[in-house]
């Protein structure tokens, strides 16, 4: 028996959506990634465990539905933040900002109220063994982090139709994204911010030096469907939930009992969590700038760390009736994201 490395193992995801769910796009971008590499299988297994067939034991099995979860976890960068929300919200306006070279463009993405299926990419893994394509492939949650002294971190939760088709010979590695890690040494966050449509927002009151760390959740809620009259087993479309859930916490060394009072009375305020990197061209830079047009806080829970008093405050993310409950704005040397061939 010959042992397999997963060491020259790669993961692709294509640059364009998928025009019709699970038809699939070609793979233009190659992925880092860390965890465990990813496979279909069964959702729903039928036995006749449950009838009296005259044995012991079950005789007879069929798979009715197959599944694909998994978790893609890297380091960000504006790429890979890119392309998992724009997938997860569905919405993404592209435009130029520089010729370049390099060119330089901006990435608007939030969720559009009004349809509920998101966009699916397709996925390729080479596992070392085999090169395996996934069409169908929908992402349901992003969760964001970083702390100081360390890098941003992005993980996005992906769900797909359950097909796999195995790619053989194993193809040439799609090219990978030439852009640097954000690190905490990126990030500002701003409260009291004035949101009007563009990027960056007016005004608001810095509060980096106190943070110790942020994290942002967003989940759409997204599950496959299974359609009558189609016997394949694999899903026929994804659909979002109604609303989308955020969780937004900060923990912040602790000042004064501005955000208790805050939470007594309700206050509504807004939050800005710019992550600026190196500069593309002229005078535009790299940069994941996520903007929450109204939040108020739903936790101000005090701690401590060495004698040090700190505070970890959490927010309702409410909708903005003109911007809605969340704007992200992209820069990078990509076109675009949401776009179909």
């Amino acid at each position: 028996m010959t042992l397999v490395s997963i060491s020259p193992g790669w993961r692709a995801f294509s640059q364009l959506c998928e025009a019709t769910f699970g038809t699939a796009q070609a793979r233009a971008s190659s992925l880092a990634w860390s965890g465990e590499p990813v496979d279909t299988e069964p959702g729903k297994v039928w036995t006749n465990k449950d009838e009296y067939n005259g044995e012991l034991a079950p005789t007879q099995q069929q798979t009715l539905t197959w599944k694909f979860e998994t978790k893609h976890s890297q380091l960000m960068q504006p790429h890979n933040a890119a392309l998992f929300l724009s997938m997860l919200l569905g919405s993404c306006t592209d435009a130029s900002l520089s010729a370049g070279p390099p060119a330089a463009y901006s990435h608007k993405i939030l969720m559009d109220a009004t349809d509920l299926e998101p966009p699916t990419r397709t996925m390729e893994e080479y596992d070392g063994a085999n090169a395996l394509i996934y069409p169908g492939v929908a992402c349901s949650k992003v969760d964001i982090s970083c702390e100081r002294e360390d890098f941003a971190k992005i993980e996005a939760t992906l769900i797909g139709m359950g097909k796999e088709t195995d790619n053989t010979p194993v193809p040439t590695r799609p090219a990978v994204i030439a852009e640097n890690y954000l690190t905490y040494g990126d990030g500002d966050i701003k409260l009291g911010v004035t949101y009007a449509g563009t990027n960056p927002p007016s005004s608001g009151t810095s509060i980096a030096s106190r943070v110790r760390s942020f994290k942002v959740g967003i989940s759409n809620g997204a599950k496959m469907v299974y359609l009558f009259n189609d016997a394949t087993g694999y899903a026929g479309r994804v659909v979002r939930a109604r609303q989308p859930q955020f969780d937004v916490e900060l923990d912040l060394e602790f000042a004064d009992r501005t955000e208790k009072a805050a939470l007594l009375a309700s206050t509504e305020t807004s939050l800005y969590i710019p992550l600026i990197g190196a500069t593309i061209t002229g005078a535009h830079k790299f940069q994941v700038s996520l903007i929450f047009p109204r939040v108020t806080y739903n936790k101000p829970k005090k701690g401590v760390d060495d004698g040090v008093l700190l505070l970890n405050a959490g927010f309702t993310v409410m909708s903005d009736l003109t911007y809605g409950p969340c704007v992200i704005w992209i820069n990078n040397s990509q076109a675009a994201y949401t776009a179909t061939s």
